[in-house]
């Protein structure tokens, strides 16, 4: 497990072109606004509540919600009460840490 200032998140599987992740965000914590260049992510809302944002949408996130969040497109959850934790998937030939341009963080990480 990885802690992050928003939470935490563990890696389940990886293959060739895939990564598989389980990611929670603490109540009130939100990842950094954030794009990525190489991939694409799959986001699999399975326990708690919380918020998304994905390109110019804004919408609540439930369990069994999916999002689907393109290559380059700007995008956060933030935890809603008691926290949101989701099954992560990322798709595409890039798939590291790396692939990321933070646009707004409130941890300084910018």
């Amino acid at each position: 497990m990885e802690r992050r200032p928003w939470g935490w998140f563990r890696v389940f599987g990886e293959g060739k072109g895939f990564t598989v992740k389980e990611l929670y965000v603490e109540e009130g914590h939100r990842t950094s606004l954030q794009r990525h260049f190489h991939r694409t992510e799959y986001w699999i809302v399975v326990e708690g509540e919380g918020k998304a944002v994905v390109g110019d949408e804004e919408r609540d996130l439930r369990p069994g919600d999916v999002v689907v969040i393109p290559r380059r497109t700007l995008h956060r959850v933030e935890g809603g009460k008691g926290g949101i934790r989701m099954v992560e998937v990322w798709v595409g030939e890039l798939l590291d840490e790396g692939d990321i341009e933070r646009l707004e963080d409130d941890y300084g990480r910018v």
